[in-house]
């Protein structure tokens, strides 16, 4: 789907009142030229077989063409509100970025063994953890004995970093926990079994944006659930450019900007403006929506919208 929007106008997406679903509100929407119905279906849609589905903020992306898009997004016309989460995802911590650390599986790991001591049940961040810990510590799945022994000594790291994640959490304490963490599972264990920090000096950048990136969750909210919700970017709907995005899938992706003003260097067949296109529509698993802006011209990208309705996209237009 394409959506036209007016100008100007405000999409916020944040918690809805039932659970965990993104909602939009248009400034037409509080002018009352559009009913809500019209625009409240983000945070929902219906499957193949009809069943109406949830779904969670984090699962929906705001794509732009590039990071100076992102910029004139939050300080001009569109305003974006991400609820419980930094928005800015392309921030620097140390040597890469938000977007890059939270794109990593390794960080993912050590985030999940946290989870499980600050949390009396966390099934899924076992699952995670305790994998990871038998490829690191390389045994195989019909070593029974092997996979016992690596379970025995997650339990054991857990209980021992239990009581540091009582009470609000503490920045230095959150530092000290990153690093514990990172050497609990160890880094030749880690270069050996992750062939991305093999060589280099990438495992320690992750290790200093990972160090750098829970100890400012840390220092912003007032329990350890609440701040690795923060870190794991809970109840929050991500930030990102097309090229950031490569590689990752979200169940629905809201592409802002399809329009000239914001591919004023496409030209008709450009064959790297199609990449960036087809990259940008690839990463939704069930939906995507392309916003443009009624006030702005389209003539230029003109057969990107001719690929659109050919496909059988409809269109809709919010606001008069």
């Amino acid at each position: 789907m394409y959506v036209s929007l007016p100008t100007p106008a405000v999409l916020e997406l944040g918690s809805g009142g039932e659970g965990v679903r993104g909602r939009v509100k248009i400034s037409a929407l509080l002018e009352g030229r559009v009913s809500r119905n019209q625009v409240n279906g983000l945070g929902t849609h219906a499957t193949q077989h009809g069943q109406v589905v949830s779904v969670e903020q984090r699962a929906i992306v705001l794509v732009v063409l590039g990071h100076d898009h992102a910029r004139r997004l939050r300080r001009s016309y569109l305003v974006v509100n991400l609820a419980c989460s930094s928005p800015n995802e392309s921030r620097s911590l140390g040597r890469t970025t938000l977007q890059d650390l939270l794109a990593e599986e390794l960080p993912r790991i050590a985030i999940a063994i946290l989870r499980l001591g600050a949390e009396e049940r966390a099934p899924e961040e076992w699952i995670r953890a305790s994998r990871a810990l038998y490829r690191l510590r390389g045994v195989d799945a019909d070593d029974e004995d092997g996979l016992r022994e690596v379970e025995e000594e997650l339990t054991e790291y857990i209980r021992s970093i239990r009581g540091s994640l009582r009470g609000a959490p503490q920045a230095m304490e959150a530092a000290k926990l990153a690093d514990d963490t990172f050497e609990f599972l160890g880094a030749d264990a880690i270069r050996s079994a992750f062939p991305k920090y093999a060589t280099g000096d990438t495992l320690d950048i992750s290790s200093e944006a990972f160090h750098l990136y829970l100890r400012a969750c840390a220092s912003e909210t007032n329990s350890w659930t609440e701040c690795l919700d923060r870190y794991e970017g809970r109840d929050s709907t991500p930030l990102m450019t097309v090229h950031k995005s490569k590689g990752l899938e979200y169940d629905t992706v809201l592409f802002l900007g399809l329009d000239d003003s914001s591919w004023w260097s496409y030209t008709s067949g450009d064959v790297e403006g199609l990449s960036t296109f087809f990259v940008a529509l690839s990463r939704a698993k069930q939906r995507v929506i392309f916003t443009f802006c009624r006030e702005r011209r389209r003539t230029r990208i003109a057969d990107l919208y001719q690929l659109l309705r050919e496909a059988g996209v409809p269109e809709r237009v919010f606001g008069s």
